[in-house]
């Protein structure tokens, strides 16, 4: 379903996953999004807000998921414990709030 990428600890989105709305609805987001967007799942904890703020502050777009059924959905899946997390444009999957600090610093 997911592995990390050689070299780092970003992981790979794949089409492996069983059928799910929440799934489903990440792979049209990667299809037809541009470069340098993020769909940032969030619940509006202190570490989310700051890193809204930090993403805001480097003009990087951003869809907020503030859905519990849909983050849950997506963490399950993914095997994510924790929020935030985020999925980059091109299906790069940013397990932690340093993981989308450390992207957003590229």
């Amino acid at each position: 379903m997911w592995r990390r990428t050689e070299g780092n600890r970003v992981l790979q989105l794949y089409n492996t996953f069983e059928p799910c709305s929440a799934v489903a609805e990440v792979r049209s987001f990667v299809a037809l999004k541009g470069k340098n967007m993020l769909k940032l799942y969030s619940t509006g904890c202190p570490t989310c807000k700051a890193i809204k703020k930090m993403l805001e502050d480097k003009n990087i777009k951003y869809e907020e998921i503030t859905d519990e059924n849909e983050i849950f959905a997506i963490a399950d899946k993914l095997q994510i414990d924790n929020v935030p997390f985020a999925i980059t444009s091109d299906g790069n999957i940013l397990v932690s709030s340093l993981e989308i600090m450390e992207y957003a610093n590229m």
